[in-house]
């Protein structure tokens, strides 16, 4: 989970990240088994991808969404 957290770093605040719930699992707000974070106060579920490999590729694309705003 300390890969997640931290690819997740590269795309929020670290107290965000600190405070989210990150896991590997079902979620049945996105119907997804895989990696998965919830910010704080919120409830819906952002689904990452099945593996680290995918959730790579998930931060890659969050940085490159930014970067073209």
């Amino acid at each position: 989970m300390m890969t997640i957290k931290n690819m997740l770093k590269e795309v929020y605040e670290d107290g965000d990240v600190n405070a989210m719930t990150i896991f590997k699992g079902f979620a049945v707000d996105t119907g997804e088994n895989g990696w998965h974070y919830k910010k704080f106060g919120r409830s819906d579920h952002h689904f990452m991808g099945k593996s680290i490999a995918e959730a790579r590729k998930y931060v890659d694309q969050v940085k490159e969404y930014r970067q073209e705003q």
